[in-house]
């Protein structure tokens, strides 16, 4: 659901993050790009649940930010995609290729 903001109108995967972060007080962008832009950069060795796990390129889109997702451990994240919101593998080869980073939000 491209541009879902909210429970009642469905979430895009930036809407989704954006919400679920604001519920525990954390306001950020509904757009990927922004909230790439406005969180810290970690070592995946270092991400914990909760971080923000960023893709590029993703939907045949041009080689930018275009998807994000809550970070749940090595092989799982939480997200909204054309699959629908729920846990998803972002180890897939897919989701590999497109990988560009797991960010902190700062508390």
């Amino acid at each position: 659901m491209w541009g879902g903001k909210n429970p009642t109108q469905g979430f895009d995967c930036s809407g989704l993050t954006s919400w679920g972060l604001k519920q525990i007080g954390i306001d950020l962008p509904s757009y990927a790009l922004s909230q790439y832009e406005l969180t810290t950069p970690i070592n995946p060795s270092e991400a914990q649940p909760g971080d923000l796990i960023f893709f590029k390129g993703t939907y045949q889109s041009p080689d930018h930010i275009s998807h994000v997702g809550f970070y749940i451990d090595e092989n799982t994240m939480y997200d909204s995609q054309n699959a629908g919101i729920g846990y998803h593998n972002w180890k897939t080869p897919y989701w590999q290729q497109h990988f560009a980073g797991i960010h902190r939000v700062k508390r």
